[in-house]
């Protein structure tokens, strides 16, 4: 709830509680790619109700947006294959919270 409140897709609250509460990697890690899509398809259609979605930055994005998912899925995949374990998903996780929380303080300072 408090990531809808704040905005927050659910990643950044949902993604290590559901580690913490023993889900699969795989399983939080498909939870959060909905939670994203459900939250970016609200945005997506609210910008084209009031008229002020730009059409040609939305198809690069999602074009790169796409292929960057389709490459990171199909890498993790063959770890995942290769060496039989899914910790490669919490690692990546856990990087990508860790860049947030460091970047997020680093850009206001800056401003």
């Amino acid at each position: 709830m408090l990531g809808g409140i704040v905005g927050i897709a659910g990643g950044i609250i949902l993604g290590p509680l559901f580690l913490q509460m023993g889900m699969l990697p795989v399983v939080v890690a498909a939870t959060n790619q909905y939670l994203a899509l459900i939250s970016s398809t609200s945005v997506t259609s609210q910008f084209i109700y009031m008229g002020i979605l730009n059409y040609q930055y939305a198809l690069i994005g999602g074009i790169f947006t796409f292929t960057g998912s389709y490459l990171g899925l199909t890498q993790v995949n063959r770890i995942v294959k290769i060496t039989g374990k899914q910790s490669i998903i919490v690692f990546t996780l856990a990087l990508v919270l860790g860049i947030s929380f460091i970047a997020l303080p680093l850009k206001y300072l800056i401003q």
